[in-house]
């Protein structure tokens, strides 16, 4: 069989038939995976034509000589050294554009170097180790992760050197749909690969060559290949424009010849950039070029412009391309490669189980939507001033989670959220009495953030508070002592710094008789000599106290308890701070001189440990571990990447916006709708609102810029309809000055697809500019239209409708109550009211502005959710709620000076 089909190759290499070529690759490849018996099940009739064509379209530039460097035997070496260096290897071969290596590649090179292009699948216990170790060797080395390129050198015996580009199947698939050059050719060749397995072929299947033919034509793989070629001949492109740097200069540099590297590349580029549609001349020229000895720099950039103009008007191929295949194939490497593991792990045999803690009940509803799907609770204690016994009867409550998400969902193609918050919106010292705010971080970011240093992180493992914990919380508070270090004692003393630079500023207000100067004062004070306290300690070889006793707390309580009443009060107890702070400064300085403490955590032994966690967590998959205590969140043992959770897979979507419609989306989250308002039934979709930023060169033309963008993702299996809309920034913060409720909602969602720096900004900016009467006479507006579009003039209104007039009627009486602002029409707002219909109707009717016959038709309302989508009779009840609050609505916004201006 074996020398049929090597005649067979023969023949048909003889033959130069361009239609046989999908059959020599497919012999080629499936030699190489020792399964040639497999020939006889493929046939090869139905793609034969479009391999055709596609291989001449490749055929212009295709480097035929390539593939020969070689000798079979030292491609069989490089194969063989190839797997030993990357163990999971995919695919490798000869990489045939000319600017793989980049522009030094031209210069730096040796003769015998060739340029390889691999792709494997980077083993797991490599990445869940490598991952954390890299991010808090960078925490320990003081700079930024910078990683470095996947590049090395192989060395084969008969003298060439290979320079190896290694990707991981992930990146690899993403540099894919992206269309890049390298990764579109390797696909596309019809050459004998040094290497490729099973999993290559399967993708081939998924994204084949018509895939690649049309993508050769598109505008992605065009500008990849005319880019290069400008930057390569001193080009570069401003705009819409390219501009020729060589004739910036004398008349000699615009004459000035290429070498014969770069002419040899420049002519490659051409050769791919020239697609179908550009004209018949400008190929010729390039032809023209190719064939002569010399040529000069000016004369290449000339053909490299007019082959950029001609991609700038390319087609968009992108929309076209098996996006989910190639996602498909990832996911089933990934999974693979998993199965595997967990089998291993469990094989080991651990010596100790994994315990998870328990969330209760309540707990369990209000982290609905937000918990991270399969993940185990580590940790949870309620901290702020509870945690430090400093509490007073304005306090909030406080809580910090740490969780750990499933091994595989952390071993996938896109892992899981590290995060999650909820945070009241409120001034510095403001009253936030009954609020619940919390925060979660998954046990990997917690750590790097305890490599870190943050006193709030290592106060947690010294609380002798009660908390809800888990086996591997003790695991990592046995280790408590090792995180005491310089680093820590530094953030400590940078802490102290910022709460005093913060008090001084209000000596101004406090000579003024300004209560709330007073109050930050007295806020910043308790809080830099509670922490000055745990220095000491810190510094003397002690464990921090976190809960203050004795004349310690009675001091910082009273400091928070009796606010200074007058300037010279408060100047005597900044002084006396800054004189206890020069002291630890100096015993800080003393304690780096001396070694007194580590001067960073071990960043390998952190990393260590966590991978036992991971190894033993893979070893329980077949079963969900067993609560300690309280009511765990149900666990489904996952068998696919965490993408196709609800979640994860909205914010994949919100990427694919990103990416196809060339926008940078810098917040994003649920709308008001029934995901968030507690009135979610089987059929509902999810409605998503972002806020997004356009290229730069979008704000300078003569066109407005896109203002708003919608799109709706059809149901995909498990996943419902998702709809996403979104806002240009100026619009949505020229909405924001109006009083508009709907980019408030998606800016304060309870569920955050995407949090940058943009959203404090946004956050910040509300709190000091939301004009509360524009916003309660918003919410008065959009109830009432809702109410005469959707359910007033129909005789069955759809039942859901009365939750979209309900809501912002009672938004209104909510804020109102709190008369933050809203009487004189001054900014500011203390907080905003909560998402669920039902409990935002308690709140209301606790301060009197709802009967309990009233909040018994809301609670009705909720109750009946299967039925909220269908068309039902109008309910007498529910129709007198309405009319009674846009009437109170109508008449308190009148009392406050603003009129509604609008008739019945």
């Amino acid at each position: 069989f074996w020398l049929k089909a090597r005649r067979l190759h023969i023949i048909l290499r003889a033959s130069r038939m361009a239609e046989h070529d999908e059959l020599l690759y497919l012999i080629a490849q499936y030699r190489s995976c020792d399964c040639l018996p497999r020939l006889g099940m493929l046939t090869f009739g139905a793609s034969r034509a479009g391999a055709a064509q596609t291989s001449v379209a490749s055929a212009r530039w295709r480097n035929t000589e390539l593939h020969s460097v070689l000798t079979a035997a030292e491609r069989a070496e490089a194969a063989t050294k190839l797997q030993k260096r990357l163990p999971r290897l995919i695919f490798a071969d000869l990489d045939d554009f000319p600017m793989a290596g980049g522009d030094k590649a031209l210069t730096t090179s040796s003769p015998g170097q060739l340029l390889v292009l691999a792709v494997c699948a980077t083993p797991i216990r490599e990445r869940l180790y490598a991952g954390v170790l890299d991010k808090l060797e960078a925490v320990t080395s003081g700079h930024l992760d910078q990683h470095s390129a996947r590049l090395f050198q192989l060395q084969l015996d008969g003298g060439a050197t290979l320079l190896v580009c290694w990707h991981d199947v992930v990146d690899f698939a993403k540099q894919l749909v992206k269309e890049s050059p390298s990764c579109l050719e390797a696909l596309d060749s019809r050459d004998d690969p040094l290497y490729a397995c099973k999993e290559w072929i399967a993708l081939r299947e998924a994204f084949d060559w018509s895939c690649c033919k049309a993508s050769f034509q598109g505008k992605r793989y065009r500008s990849a290949c005319s880019g290069p070629l400008l930057s390569l001949i001193g080009g570069k492109r401003v705009g819409s424009k390219v501009k020729n740097k060589t004739k910036q200069g004398s008349s000699e540099q615009e004459a000035k010849l290429v070498t014969e590297a770069v002419h040899k590349a420049a002519i490659a580029l051409c050769r791919r950039a020239c697609a179908d549609d550009v004209e018949e001349a400008l190929r010729l020229r390039v032809e023209d070029i190719a064939a002569q000895e010399q040529v000069s720099s000016s004369e290449l950039w000339d053909v490299a412009a007019q082959l950029m103009e001609a991609a700038s008007k390319a087609p968009d191929t992108s929309k076209a391309l098996p996006v989910q295949a190639v996602d498909a194939w990832v996911d089933g490497i990934r999974h693979d490669d998993f199965r595997d593991f967990a089998a291993a792990c469990a094989r080991a045999a651990p010596e100790a189980a994994l315990v998870a803690g328990g969330l209760s009940s309540d707990w369990a509803a209000r982290l609905r939507g937000t918990w991270p799907q399969g993940a185990d609770l580590i940790f949870m204690a309620q901290t702020g001033s509870f945690l430090y016994d400093l509490q007073t009867a304005s306090s909030d409550s406080d809580f910090s989670i740490i969780f750990l998400s499933p091994v595989e969902d952390v071993a996938g193609r896109t892992p899981p959220s590290t995060e999650f918050h909820f945070h009241v919106l409120a001034g510095f010292a403001s009253d936030k009495a009954g609020e619940i705010e919390y925060s979660g971080r998954e046990l990997a970011g917690f750590l790097v953030e305890l490599a870190k240093g943050n006193p709030r992180n290592v106060e947690l493992l010294f609380t002798e508070k009660p908390y809800e914990t888990s086996s591997v919380w003790q695991e990592l508070r046995d280790q408590r002592q090792s995180f005491l270090t310089l680093r820590c004692a530094a953030q400590y003393k940078g802490f102290i710094d910022d709460r005093l630079n913060k008090a001084e500023p209000e000596f101004g207000g406090i000579d003024s008789g300004d209560d709330a100067a007073c109050r930050r004062f007295s806020k910043c004070l308790y809080a830099a000599w509670h922490k000055m306290f745990e220095l000491r300690r810190v510094l003397d070889g002690k464990d921090p106290a976190v809960a203050l006793k004795g004349e310690e707390n009675d001091f910082v309580m009273n400091l928070r308890l009796r606010p200074p009443r007058s300037g010279d009060d408060a100047r005597k107890l900044f002084d006396g701070a800054k004189a206890a702070y020069a002291e630890l400064s100096e015993q800080l300085t003393d304690a780096r001189a001396f070694g007194a403490l580590p001067a960073e955590v071990d960043a390998t032994a952190l990393a260590e440990w966590l991978h036992s966690v991971r190894v033993r967590q893979a070893a329980t998959t077949a079963a969900p571990l067993p609560p300690a205590g309280g009511l765990k969140l149900t666990r489904s043992v996952s068998t696919r990447s965490s993408g196709h959770d609800d979640v994860e897979a909205i914010k994949a979507i919100l990427e694919e916006v990103e990416r196809t419609e060339g926008i940078r989306i810098v917040h994003a989250g649920y709308s008001p709708s029934s995901r968030t308002l507690g009135t979610m039934h089987a059929g509902s979709d999810h409605d998503v609102h972002f806020i997004f930023v356009l290229p730069r060169s979008a704000y300078f033309g003569l066109g407005e810029p896109m203002q708003k963008f919608s799109r709706s993702f059809p149901a995909a299996g498990d996943m419902n309809q998702v709809d996403v809309s979104g806002w240009e920034v100026r619009h949505a913060c020229r909405m924001l000055a109006q009083g508009n409720p709907s980019v408030l909602h998606c800016l304060h969602s309870p569920v955050d697809f995407k949090v940058t720096p943009w959203t404090g900004e946004l956050r910040a900016m509300v709190r000091r500019t939301l004009d509360t009467s524009a916003l309660a006479l918003a919410w008065w507006k959009h109830g009432r239209q809702n109410w005469l579009e959707y359910i007033k003039k129909k005789e069955e209104p759809i039942r859901k409708k009365y939750v979209h007039v309900l809501r912002p009627l009672l938004c209104l009486q909510w804020l109102l109550q709190r008369d933050c602002g809203a009487r004189d029409g001054g900014p500011g707002i203390s907080g905003l009211p909560p998402a669920p219909l039902l409990e935002l109707a308690r709140e209301v009717a606790g301060n009197g502005d709802l009967s309990e016959s009233e909040l018994s038709v809301v609670e009705g309302l909720v109750a009946q959710r299967e039925s909220l989508p269908l068309p039902l009779p109008k309910d007498r009840a529910l129709d007198g709620l309405v009319e009674r609050l846009l009437l109170s609505g109508e008449a308190k916004l009148a009392e406050r000076g603003v009129s509604t201006s609008t008739r019945r």
